[in-house]
């Protein structure tokens, strides 16, 4: 199980995603649920992530999210590892690069409607499966 988000400056938009095997095309990405949640509704991403996990969040074996605004909080890979009870930082990102918010349309998972168009949202969730099954993740321009 993996959770991704997109991570702007007034709301947060996280997802639980089912990947296929360890190692498996990150296509094999399937939504289970999503929320979008009001960023001043809260102190910090602690709450949001409590706030969307209503108490259950399963047990996650990666998280990536994506910054695309400045929400009025600081947002920190240690943070969201703690958020997520998930001790191996090694499997938690939080992206702030322009360059990385998306995903190429050519390499998009399979989204609602099966669309085409890149979205933060899921090129967080095709990082994360990235990182489950043991990858580095390269940033723009090729260096890791």
């Amino acid at each position: 199980m993996i959770l991704a988000g997109e991570i702007g400056s007034g709301t947060t938009s996280l997802a639980l995603f089912v990947a296929g095997a360890a190692g498996a095309d990150a296509g094999e990405l399937r939504l289970l649920r999503a929320a979008t949640i009001a960023n001043d509704e809260y102190p910090g991403l602690r709450p949001v992530v409590r706030r969307f996990a209503a108490g259950d969040l399963p047990r996650l074996e990666a998280a990536c999210l994506v910054l695309t605004g400045r929400p009025p909080w600081p947002v920190e890979a240690a943070e969201l590892a703690a958020a997520t009870g998930l001790a191996a930082i090694e499997r938690v990102e939080v992206i702030d690069e322009p360059a990385a918010r998306a995903e190429p349309p050519g390499e998009n998972p399979a989204g609602p409607a099966n669309s085409a168009s890149p979205t933060p949202l899921w090129g967080a969730a095709r990082r994360a499966a990235r990182l489950r099954a043991g990858h580095s993740n390269p940033r723009p321009g090729g260096s890791p």
